[in-house]
């Protein structure tokens, strides 16, 4: 039974340990990276707040292409970078490289900075390859970032499992101890006498 035990709550914290990492994967780092196109770090947040401008004087992205390089407006500060814009179901409505109407993955979106409105909905995605967005420092923190999360997690899980090798040892010495009580109960000995602890089971 104490096997049984130590299974079951070994799963459990592995499962929990797992879960941990995916879910800081796909929105701590997500939202990091968000964080950081959209801040002075890489540059984009003029662009970005341009194209939420733009999209809430116009109602849409009809002619949005203007604002990319080699238009006008701030998109000539990012010359040399594959800037992207999709509307909220990813589809591309100005494209650097001259690419629309395709549809962004949803790797890309992950990626991407979330433009919305003013009532906090979201309007669409930019995306931003190459130029600023090439630095090392930015991928360096997200991989340092990612082996925290890691290690957050074995550290969690080998917690967990020490935690539930004590708890199974507190759980299940009363009834190691009525087992005992049993077998010499068995053995002809009526007098044995299990200790009560608690009023619990």
């Amino acid at each position: 039974m104490r096997v049984k035990l130590l299974l079951s709550y070994g799963l459990v914290a592995v499962i929990t340990a797992l879960s941990v990492i995916l879910i800081f994967q796909y929105t701590s780092i997500g939202e990091l990276r968000s964080f950081m196109l959209r801040g002075g770090m890489v540059g984009v947040e003029d662009l970005a707040g341009t194209l939420e401008e733009y999209y809430q004087q116009n109602g849409g992205w009809e002619g949005v292409e203007a604002l990319l390089p080699g238009g006008r407006g701030m998109g000539r500060m990012m010359m040399g970078s594959s800037i992207r814009v999709a509307d909220k179901a990813g589809k591309i409505v100005a494209d650097t490289q001259g690419v629309s109407g395709k549809r962004i993955s949803l790797l890309d979106r992950s990626r991407a900075v979330i433009l919305r409105d003013a009532q906090n909905r979201i309007i669409g995605y930019l995306l931003v390859e190459g130029g600023m967005m090439s630095g090392q420092n930015s991928a360096q923190l997200l991989n340092r970032l990612t082996q925290a999360s890691i290690w957050a997690g074995v550290i969690g899980g080998i917690t967990a499992v020490v935690l539930a090798l004590i708890l199974s040892n507190l759980f299940l010495s009363p009834l190691k101890a009525l087992i005992q009580a049993s077998q010499q109960m068995a053995a002809g000995n009526l007098s044995v006498r299990v200790p009560e602890k608690g009023k619990d089971e």
